[in-house]
């Protein structure tokens, strides 16, 4: 296989982990591959495509993009492929380069938070949704990929708590495109679906959950919260002193990551090697 160098783009893109998944992954499979970051700010993502595109990256071809905030709408409408479930979320977070010999002709578009979401929740015993009650904190980008997993996993319904509902009309229009109905709950109102719920994924910044968290949590929830860096965030904390199962934003990156790597490559790379890379 061709030597490729693939990269994380967005801004601010230091704190990024995958460079250490990917380059775990390419160790496994034995690829001369490698992996960087370039900051791609705001509005730039177009253009820096088009130049990566012909002039790749370090003298070599470019074999696949991570994208993460604020780029994943720009990647979307950059790629002339689109997977279905990334145009139905309106967001692409995976740019992989298709080839006529080592030119690049074209980009795809696919959303792999969506197979992260579901693999946390298998790593830690959940694969079926159908019989749960679901709450989802948020209603960005993050949020709209939650409920297409949750979808995935069977959910018929979910609640979204988030603090401006106005806004939140989107995500009822993404769950009206999966079929999956969505009920709107305020932050002030919060504490009683978190309470009745099977399954909780916050997808807000770190501190927002905070309030509700103090409000409890019970024995035999699933909790997962997006955020990845900082440390653990205090709705984890409560779900562990509470009884419930805490799952930490990391285990979303890794399963994601996973995805990635086999879309970019084409082969299937080892969790565990993945998962051995994470600090």
């Amino acid at each position: 296989m061709q030597p490729r160098v693939c990269a994380v783009i967005g801004s601010p893109i230091d704190h990024s982990l995958s460079p250490a998944l990917h380059t775990a992954a390419y160790a496994d499979l034995g690829l001369p591959w490698r992996y960087t970051r370039r900051d791609v700010p705001a509005g730039e993502l177009g253009r820096f495509v088009d130049a990566l595109s012909v002039d790749g990256i370090d003298d070599l071809a470019c074999g696949g993009l991570s994208v993460t905030m604020p780029g994943k709408a720009e990647a979307l409408a950059r790629a002339d492929e689109r997977d279905p479930r990334a145009v139905v979320l309106g967001a692409a977070n995976t740019l992989v380069p298709r080839f006529d010999n080592e030119t690049v002709v074209g980009w795809s578009a696919y959303n792999t938070d969506v197979d992260g979401i579901i693999g946390a929740f298998a790593q830690h015993g959940l694969t079926q949704a159908a019989s749960k009650r679901c709450v989802i904190i948020g209603a960005g980008g993050t949020a709209a990929a939650a409920l297409a997993a949750l979808r995935a996993m069977g959910a018929q319904s979910v609640a979204v708590v988030a603090r401006n509902l106005a806004k939140a009309a989107g995500l009822s229009a993404t769950g009206e495109q999966l079929d999956i109905r969505v009920d709107l709950v305020s932050f002030a109102a919060a504490a009683a679906a978190i309470r009745q719920a099977d399954v909780i994924t916050s997808t807000v910044p770190p501190g927002v959950a905070d309030a509700i968290a103090r409000h409890g949590l019970r024995a035999g929830q699933m909790v997962l919260d997006a955020v990845y860096a900082g440390g653990e965030t205090a709705l984890l904390r409560q779900a562990r002193t509470d009884g419930a199962t805490a799952v930490g934003g990391v285990h979303m990156l890794l399963h994601q990551a996973v995805e990635q790597v086999r879309l970019m490559t084409g082969l299937r790379p080892s969790v565990e090697a993945m998962r051995a890379a994470l600090p």
